[in-house]
C-alpha cells in the first residue's frame, strides 16, 4: 500500500489493535489528530492501540502526530504504540518515521519500539504507564528530545514509568523531564548500547537513581540536572569504555568504573 491517511478519527475498544499493520509493504502512512484507545481485551494476545508488526515485510515514511492514545493496562502487555521489525539479522525495515506530538498513558508500555531503525520522537506527554514509558529494544538511529514522562500527583495508580534502551546504538537523547520512576533501577536505563548521546535531561526524584549505563561504549552524558536524594546516585555507569560525562548539575552521587572519564560535574544539596 503506498499513501495512507488516518486522521480526525475516534478508535475505539476493538479487541484485536486499533490501527494495526501485519507484514506488509507500506510506504507514505500517516496517523493524524486521532482519539484512539482501549483497543484490546483482558484475555487477547499483546497488542497495542497503535500496532505495526512488521516481523515480515517492510514500512516507512510515516509519522504519528497529534493524537491521544491511551487504555488499558488490564489487557496482557498492552501498547500505546508498537513498532516490531524482522529481527536481530536485519533491524531496519520499519522506520524512517516521527512520533510527534501525542498524549499517551495507561498502558502497560507507552512507546515501544524492537528492530526499528530512523525514527524521531518528540513533543510528547506520557505518563501512567504501568511498566515502561519507553521500551527501546534493539533499535538504531533513534532521536528521542523534548519529551515529558511525567508522575502527575492527581493520578494515582502505582506505575513504574521506567525508560530503558537495551541493545541499542547510535541514538540521541535530549531534553528529556523525567519525574519520579517507581520499582527500577534508575529513572533512564541503558544497557549493551554503543554511541549514546544523552544531553539537557532533566530528571527527578527517581527511586534508586537517576541513570544507570551498564556496558555501554563511546557515549556521553552532558548538560543534565539530575536531582535525587543524598542515598541514591545520580549517574551509576558499571563496565562499559570510552564514556564521557561532563557538565552535569547533580545531586546524589556520580559513580563509574575504568573506561569513563568524568569532569565538570558540580554535585549540591
Amino acid at each position: 500500500l503506498h499513501q495512507i491517511n488516518i486522521s480526525d478519527s475516534h478508535i475505539s475498544y476493538n479487541r484485536q489493535g486499533g490501527i494495526v499493520v501485519r507484514g506488509s509493504e507500506i510506504r507514505n502512512i500517516q496517523i493524524g489528530n486521532c482519539d484512539i484507545e482501549g483497543n484490546m481485551g483482558a484475555d487477547t494476545q499483546p497488542t497495542a492501540n497503535i500496532l505495526f508488526d512488521i516481523s515480515k515485510g517492510s514500512l516507512r515514511e510515516g509519522a504519528i502526530f497529534g493524537c491521544t492514545i491511551q487504555h488499558t493496562h488490564d489487557a496482557p502487555d498492552s501498547a500505546n504504540v508498537r513498532f516490531i521489525g524482522n529481527g536481530p539479522e536485519d533491524p531496519r525495515k520499519v522506520g524512517n518515521f516521527a512520533i510527534a506530538d501525542n498524549s499517551m498513558s495507561d498502558v502497560a508500555v507507552n512507546i515501544h519500539l524492537k528492530h526499528a531503525r530512523g525514527i524521531t520522537i518528540t513533543g510528547n506527554t506520557l505518563w501512567q504507564a504501568y511498566e515502561h514509558n519507553l521500551l527501546v529494544e534493539d533499535c538504531s538511529h533513534i532521536v528521542l528530545g523534548s519529551n515529558l514522562l511525567d508522575r502527575n500527583p492527581d493520578y494515582r495508580a502505582q506505575t513504574k514509568d521506567a525508560n530503558v534502551f537495551n541493545d541499542c546504538s547510535d541514538c540521541t537523547l535530549n531534553a528529556l523531564n523525567i519525574l519520579a520512576t517507581r520499582g527500577v533501577a534508575a529513572g533512564l536505563i541503558l544497557k549493551n548500547c554503543a554511541r549514546m548521546n544523552i544531553t539537557n535531561c532533566s530528571i527527578r526524584q527517581c527511586e534508586n537513581g537517576g541513570i544507570l549505563m551498564q556496558n555501554v561504549k563511546q557515549s556521553r552524558i552532558s548538560d543534565c540536572l539530575i536531582t535525587e536524594g543524598e542515598k541514591n546516585f545520580a549517574i551509576r555507569i558499571i563496565g562499559g569504555q570510552q564514556i564521557q560525562v561532563t557538565d552535569n548539575l547533580v545531586s546524589g552521587t556520580v559513580e563509574f568504573d575504568q573506561g569513563t572519564e568524568a569532569s565538570n560535574n558540580m554535585t549540591v544539596y
